[in-house]
């Protein structure tokens, strides 16, 4: 997927993410919905400060926007 080696806290449905996670790399957290184990729909990413710093459309796994 796009979000490279973020680690994270969500669920999984027949071994694929789904749903809402919440994804931290270092200092950095990201925050979106999982459907079939892809990214979809808005996605949020804070700093540190916990301020949003951008935000990403996913379709199907793919960045349609920012």
């Amino acid at each position: 997927d796009e979000l490279g080696n973020f680690t994270g806290i969500g669920v999984y449905k027949n071994g694929k993410k789904e749903g809402l996670w919440e994804l931290k790399e270092g200092k950095f957290t990201a925050q979106g919905n999982f459907q079939n184990g892809k990214e979809e729909g808005l996605w949020e990413f804070y700093d540190e400060y916990g301020q949003v710093k951008l935000r990403v459309n996913f379709k199907n796994g793919v960045k349609v926007s920012d």
